[in-house]
C-alpha cells in the first residue's frame, strides 16, 4: 500500500507543462490581476503624487524636488522609483501610465525570485506553488498596483536573497556580483536594505571559518561590496550633501516613532492634533520637526526602556490589527502545516534558518512603528512555507482518497486532486484581492479641485490642503494644512505664500473644526474668499478658497 501511495503521489505531482511555462503563465496571471486593480483606481494620492512629481522634476532638470516646498530637495523618498518612472516616461509620454507600468511589471516579476527560492530550499513544485500564492496575495496585489516603491524594492531584495545564498554557499564571482548589484538597487528603492550587506558578510565569514575557505571568501566579499557600493556610495554622498551629515537614509520617519511612543493611532483626531499641529513658532508642522526620532537604532540605544514598551505595544497592534492585512488568517494553518507537518532534514533546517535571518528586520519594525506594507519584503518567504502546507494538504487529500475508495476508484480522481486543492487555496485569495481593491472609494473631488485650479489660475499655485492630490492635479505646490485655529492657520498660510485652500465640508467638521468660521458668511472670514464649491449639497461637497492677498484686518 505504501508503494501504491508513493506511485500515486508521483503521478499527481508530475506537471504536464514545463516549469518555465507554468511560471510564465503565473506571471501573466499576476499581471492581469494587477492591471484590473490599476484600472479600478480613479486617482493617485499621498506618496503616489510625490513619486510622480519627483519623476517630472528629474525629466525637467530640476532634480528631486519635494512636492511640498519650492526649491527643497526631497530626501524622504528613495530615488529608484522616480528614476525608473522618469526613464519610461520618455517612451510612453505619460508619467502616471509609466509609473503604473513599472509597479505592475516589478510586482509581477516578484514571482521569479520567489520560485527560485522555493526551488532551492524545498522543491521545484513548491517554488511554483509559492509563486502562485504571491500572484494573488492581497497585500502584494494592492501595492503592486499603487505607485509606491514596494514592488520594485521587494523584487530586487528577493533577487538578492537568491544570489546571496548562492554566494554564501559557493563564493562564486557571478553570484557575488549579482547579489551586490541586486542589493544595491534594493537599497536605492528603500534604505531598509542596508541591514542585508551586514548579514551576508557575517554569513560568508561564518562559513569560511567553518570550512576554512578564506581565500574564496575574501574574494567574494570584495566583489559583493564593490557591486553594492557602485549603487550605494553615490546615494550616501547625495544624502551628505543635502543633509550635512553621513547617513544611510534621508527618510523623515520621526512622526511614526512619535505616534508609537505616545499611544496615538494614525487617522484619528488625536493624531491630527498632536502631529499636524503647528510648532511653537507657528512656522512649521510638528511632524516635520521630529528629526531626532528618525533612526530606529538610535532610539533603541537612547531610550531602551521606552523602546521595550513600544515593542510590546506595537507587537500587540501587529497581532490584533495588522496581521490580517499582511496575511489572510485562513492561510495560517497552511503556514503551520508547511513548517511542522514533517521533520526537518539539514536542507530544510538551513532554509528555515536562512529565512528567519532574512526576516530579522521585522523586530526593528515592531520596535519602531508597525504598518502592513513594512512587512511586504517577507511575504515571498512566508509564501514558500504556505506552499509547503499546500503541498502537504494535497498529499493528504490524495492519500485519503486512496485509503477510502481503493485503487480503482481513486485512479479516476487522482489527477483532479491537485486542481481541487489548488482552487481551494488560490480562489479565495484572488477573490479577496480583487474585492479589496475594487471596493475602495476615492475622493475624486480633490482631483477635480486641482484640475479646476490649474484651468483657472494655471500651474504653480500653492495649495493648502490635507491631501497632496489637489496640488498634484493643479501642477502646483502642496502646503500641508495644519491643525490650528483660524487666525494661526491664516498667518501660516501667509508665511507660506499660499494661494488656495481646498477643504471638504465634512472634512472641516471632522478634522479641522477649529476652522468653523469658513462655514459662516463671508464677513466672518474676510481673509479667505470662497471661489468655488464642488458637489454642493452632497457628502462630497468641497470648497475652494482663495487667500486675500491684502489682509482686511
Amino acid at each position: 500500500m505504501d508503494e501504491n501511495m508513493k506511485t500515486t503521489r508521483d503521478a499527481v505531482t508530475r506537471p504536464r507543462l514545463s516549469s518555465g511555462r507554468i511560471l510564465f503563465l503565473l506571471i501573466l496571471l499576476a499581471m492581469i490581476v494587477r492591471v484590473v486593480a490599476v484600472l479600478s483606481r480613479q486617482m493617485i494620492m499621498l506618496d503616489e503624487t510625490a513619486y510622480v512629481r519627483l519623476a517630472q522634476d528629474l525629466v525637467s532638470g530640476n532634480g528631486m524636488k519635494d512636492i511640498t516646498e519650492v526649491g527643497r530637495t526631497a530626501t524622504h523618498f528613495s530615488p529608484l522609483l522616480p528614476l525608473l518612472i522618469a526613464g519610461l516616461s520618455t517612451i510612453v509620454r505619460d508619467y502616471v501610465v509609466a509609473a503604473y507600468v513599472i509597479v505592475i511589471a516589478f510586482g509581477s516579476l516578484i514571482l521569479l525570485p520567489t520560485y527560485l527560492l522555493g526551488k532551492e530550499f524545498v522543491s521545484e513544485r513548491v517554488g511554483l506553488m509559492a509563486a502562485a500564492i504571491v500572484a494573488v496575495l492581497p497585500l502584494v496585489v494592492d501595492y503592486s498596483s499603487r505607485i509606491y516603491n514596494e514592488s520594485v524594492y521587494v523584487f530586487f531584495l528577493t533577487l538578492a536573497f537568491v544570489f546571496g545564498f548562492h554566494m554564501i554557499r559557493g563564493c562564486r564571482v557571478l553570484c557575488s556580483t549579482l547579489a551586490g548589484a541586486s542589493l544595491g538597487l534594493a537599497y536605492l528603492a528603500n534604505p531598509a536594505a542596508i541591514y542585508y550587506p551586514v548579514l551576508f558578510l557575517a554569513l560568508l565569514a561564518a562559513r569560511s571559518i567553518y570550512f576554512g575557505l578564506w581565500r574564496q571568501m575574501i574574494k567574494a566579499m570584495l566583489i559583493f561590496l564593490l557591486c553594492f557600493a557602485v549603487y550605494a556610495v553615490p546615494y550616501f554622498v547625495f544624502l551628505h550633501a543635502e543633509l550635512g551629515e553621513w547617513t544611510y537614509s534621508g527618510k523623515t520617519t520621526g512622526g511614526n516613532y512619535y505616534t508609537a511612543t505616545h499611544d496615538l493611532s494614525y487617522g484619528t483626531l488625536a493624531w491630527e492634533k498632536k502631529l499636524q499641529g503647528l510648532t511653537d513658532d507657528g512656522q512649521d508642522i510638528v511632524a516635520l520637526r521630529l528629526d531626532k526620532y528618525n533612526d530606529p537604532l538610535k532610539n533603541i540605544v537612547r531610550e531602551p526602556v521606552l523602546a521595550t514598551k513600544v515593542f510590546a505595544r506595537q507587537g500587540y497592534i501587529l497581532v490584533t490589527e495588522e496581521l490580517p492585512k499582511i496575511l489572510p488568517l485562513w492561510l495560517l494553518p497552511l503556514l503551520g502545516l508547511g513548517l511542522f507537518a514533517s521533520g526537518w532534514d539539514r536542507r530544510r533546517a538551513a532554509g528555515v534558518g536562512y529565512f528567519l535571518l532574512l526576516m530579522l528586520p521585522a523586530l526593528f519594525i515592531i520596535a519602531f512603528y508597525v504598518h502592513d506594507r513594512f512587512f511586504l519584503p517577507f511575504l515571498p518567504l512566508i509564501a514558500i512555507w504556505v506552499a509547503q502546507g499546500w503541498q502537504r494538504l494535497e498529499q493528504w487529500g490524495d492519500e485519503t482518497l486512496l485509503l477510502s475508495f481503493g485503487e480503482e476508484r481513486h485512479s479516476s480522481w487522482r489527477s483532479r486532486v491537485p486542481w481541487l486543492v489548488g482552487i481551494a487555496v488560490l480562489a479565495p485569495l484572488l477573490l479577496f484581492s480583487l474585492s479589496t481593491v475594487l471596493r475602495k472609494s476615492y475622493p475624486t473631488e480633490y482631483r477635480v479641485a486641482g484640475e479646476w485650479i490649474k484651468e483657472t489660475a494655471g500651474p504653480g499655485e500653492r495649495i493648502l490642503s490635507r491631501y497632496y492630490s489637489p496640488a498634484f492635479y493643479a501642477d502646483g505646490i502642496e502646503v500641508i494644512l495644519p491643525y490650528a485655529d483660524y487666525q494661526s492657520t491664516t498667518d501660516y498660510a501667509r508665511e507660506k505664500d499660499v494661494d488656495y485652500l481646498v477643504i471638504g465640508k465634512r472634512e472641516l467638521a471632522d478634522w479641522r473644526p477649529e476652522l468653523f468660521e469658513l462655514l459662516s458668511s463671508a464677513d466672518e472670514h474676510p481673509q479667505w474668499v470662497l471661489v468655488k464649491t464642488l458637489y454642493k449639497g452632497t457628502d462630497r461637497e468641497l470648497m475652494i478658497f482663495r487667500l486675500n492677498q491684502t489682509d482686511p484686518g
